[in-house]
């Protein structure tokens, strides 16, 4: 199928599925022609044409790694994008016109990223979603910037995780808090214990609680949490009552920087707080997951039945691509509430 004036042609492929394909290759130079990718319509083949001769160069060779540093260039990219782009390395090295929806599927529903420590990582089914919702926009980006036209493979495909498996999520019991609280002033687990407690009665995640400096914490009873690596975004959550005297006395007593140092008082990263986590409270015979705190939060807040808006404050994420949450009066009032009302649940 050779267009009239000679700039392109299309080529029909019938694939071994039965399914049928039109593939548009540039204008012969020096006897060559450059594939510029595989298209469900002969009318979408054409208009791929059409943009390869308004912008031959980025039309053609823009590869998917080239399309990924643009975008993280010009601040398009969050946290989690970031996070999830090694399992595309498949993608790295295509040119994003010859990405076909075979290429999609396997990258979403067989992906892995290689730790030097860990070795192989095969993408969990909420990692897989992450995939699915970063391809979606960068593959928006490249069509509004006519490396492809009207052909976002991702958006055609669905997705639907499989269900998260609950035999490794265990909630914190009223007696495991219990057990918590009766070792909070124990001076050789307390700096575990304490950020333990703070995270289960205000949904704070770990990767937070240990970035928490003691300027941090307000006279006034409010804590202000970063919710971004670098500690330029902070959002403030008042503290329950109940756990304001404990930290402000830890606070206090404390030589750090940070709120909750380590059994040496110096800083504790994420890792070693996770490493004494999981010591610790199985020495308390209290075994849990990392994520048991943020989950027994939730599920607490569920059956409360907190306000959906006031739990999004409370949980607040930092996203480039909108303008933080306001925090007034009226708000933390509400915040503060609920918090109390977590705290209620868990001594019932």
């Amino acid at each position: 199928m050779k267009r009239r004036n000679g700039d392109g042609t299309i080529r029909k492929i019938k694939k071994k599925n039965g399914q049928i394909y039109y593939q548009a290759l540039s204008p012969s130079t020096e006897g060559h022609r450059t594939s510029l990718g595989l298209y469900p319509t002969k009318s979408s083949a054409n208009k791929a044409l059409d943009g390869f001769k308004r912008n031959s160069t980025s039309f053609c060779n823009i590869t998917f790694e080239m399309l990924y540093h643009t975008c993280l260039n010009m601040g398009l990219l969050s946290n989690n994008d970031r996070y999830v782009y090694p399992y595309c390395h498949k993608l790295y090295k295509k040119r994003v016109v010859c990405i076909v929806r075979e290429d999609i599927v396997q990258c979403i529903t067989s992906s892995y990223r290689i730790d030097p420590a860990r070795g192989k990582i095969k993408a969990s089914p909420n990692t897989k979603q992450k995939i699915k919702s970063f391809l979606n926009r960068i593959f928006d980006y490249a069509i509004s910037e006519g490396i492809l036209l009207e052909r976002n493979i991702p958006r055609s495909i669905e997705f639907n995780p499989a269900p998260k498996s609950s035999k490794n999520q265990r909630l914190f019991s009223k007696e495991e808090i219990n057990i918590l609280w009766d070792n909070a002033n124990n001076p050789y687990i307390s700096y575990i214990i304490r950020p333990v407690l703070i995270c289960l009665y205000h949904g704070i995640s770990a990767g937070q609680v240990v970035r928490i400096k003691r300027k941090d914490l307000l006279s006034n009873g409010i804590l202000r949490v970063p919710i971004d690596k670098i500690g330029e975004y902070m959002h403030p959550i008042p503290l329950n009552p109940k756990l304001l005297d404990v930290v402000a006395e830890f606070s206090s007593k404390s030589n750090s920087e940070f709120l909750f140092a380590d059994e040496t008082g110096g800083s504790m990263t994420y890792d070693v707080f996770r490493g004494r986590y999981q010591k610790i409270l199985r020495m308390l015979s209290c075994t849990h997951t990392i994520g048991d705190m943020r989950n027994t939060f939730l599920s607490t807040a569920e059956k409360v039945k907190l306000d959906p808006y006031i739990l999004k404050h409370l949980l607040e994420v930092h996203d480039r691509r909108r303008e933080p949450l306001v925090y007034d009066e009226e708000i933390m009032k509400k915040m503060k509430q609920a918090i109390i009302s977590i705290g209620e649940a868990y001594d019932e």
